[in-house]
């Protein structure tokens, strides 16, 4: 991972301390501030120009839907997949329903350049669609969960522990094995799951006590706000634990030309299909003249969706969020929806070097005597 530069660094601190003027871009992700999610957004930002960066600033969101459909964000952040705990159904939902489901996105085939038109943005208050930011790139982080509690709370005082349904799922083993008993809750976000404990007038659907609770995050959460304190540390599941995200902007055309040239790498695109029939498309021109073929996949996303009249057949309906190899050129009659590509790659979090032995329970650290 590279160094932040002083100027990036600097623009960071400006833009976080909301000295930035009403006309700056914004990079939404899913908060509160100590999320995974801002700690991707803070990278980002450290890599554009300081030009760029000064007159940039970050925007918490509640939940993943809201950062995509956030009506006036040039940048947007949201997790893709996750090494241990597979996709985040939010992310697929959104960007398939929000594509898939307007009727104001072009058709493919009317398109002469070689991708069809980007969807165009909503002009309502409360859009359900991704505007028109298309994915540009990503970033890899490397996670390493932390378990908290308000101070004075052990690990066999926790009842209940909350978090991110990824979180939770990267972490099963230790749930199990420590705090069986525990009961989980899926939250917004890691971050903002934390601050819930500290919220003493707030309405759970639960009826938790507060002292017999936990959350699940990063150790940055607690850079947030005071009255934590760690129980354990590194309790997911693998050491080598990663998330996915896809950056989105609005100035898809040029975005990536601002990213170092070190981190381009082979270009992936992104589609949303409704049928895996539409998987054909034209490859890049040969000699022989253009050939009509599945492209090399990267990966098949799939999640439900809405019944189709004109199957009425069909008992589990399906869309597709579909990844080539490549910067491909649509099918003329493809029913697809173009979402971006992904031209370069940040890693941030070196990998764990193993001595081929599995993670343990064991190997779980306990911390300041919470056993």
């Amino acid at each position: 991972m590279q160094a932040e530069s002083e100027s990036s660094s600097h623009a960071r601190r400006r833009v976080e301390s909301g000295q930035n003027d009403t006309t700056a871009q914004v990079i939404a992700y899913l908060g509160p501030q100590g999320t995974y999610g801002h700690q991707v957004a803070k990278r980002y930002l450290s890599l554009l120009p300081y030009e760029i960066a000064s007159a940039t600033r970050l925007e918490s969101c509640p939940t993943i839907s809201s950062v995509l459909t956030h009506r006036t964000a040039t940048h947007k952040i949201v997790p893709l997949e996750n090494s241990i705990h597979g996709s985040v159904t939010e992310t697929l939902d959104t960007l398939l329903s929000s594509s898939l489901s307007s009727s104001s996105h072009p058709s493919s085939s009317s398109s002469s350049s070689s991708f069809p038109t980007p969807p165009q943005s909503s002009s309502s208050n409360t859009s359900k669609s991704i505007g028109d930011t298309l994915i540009i790139g990503e970033i890899t982080l490397r996670i390493q969960h932390v378990l908290v509690a308000r101070k004075g709370v052990s690990l066999s005082d926790i009842r209940w522990v909350r978090s991110h349904e990824q979180a939770l799922g990267q972490c099963k083993r230790f749930l199990n094995s420590r705090i069986p008993h525990a009961k989980t809750q899926k939250w917004a976000s890691t971050a903002g799951a934390a601050l819930s404990l500290l919220d003493d007038n707030e309405n759970d659907d639960l009826q938790l006590e507060r002292e017999e609770g936990a959350a699940i995050c990063s150790r940055a959460a607690l850079d947030e706000v005071d009255g934590l304190d760690i129980i354990a540390e590194d309790i997911q599941d693998e050491p080598n634990n990663y998330t996915r995200f896809l950056v989105l902007s609005r100035h898809h055309s040029i975005s990536d030309i601002h990213i170092p040239q070190d981190h381009h790498t082979s270009p992936t695109s992104f589609w949303a299909l409704e049928t895996l029939s539409d998987l054909t498309c034209n490859q890049t021109p040969s000699s022989s003249g253009p050939s009509i073929s599945i492209p090399p996949l990267v990966a098949v996303y799939a999640r439900p969706a809405p019944p189709d009249p004109t199957s009425p057949n069909e008992r589990t309906p399906k869309w597709f969020l579909v990844e080539y190899n490549g910067a491909i050129k649509p099918a003329p009659d493809t029913k697809g929806v173009y979402l971006g590509v992904s031209s370069w790659h940040v890693q941030v979090g070196d990998k764990v070097q193993q001595n081929g032995t599995e993670k343990t329970d064991a190997d779980v650290a306990l911390v300041n005597n919470h056993a």
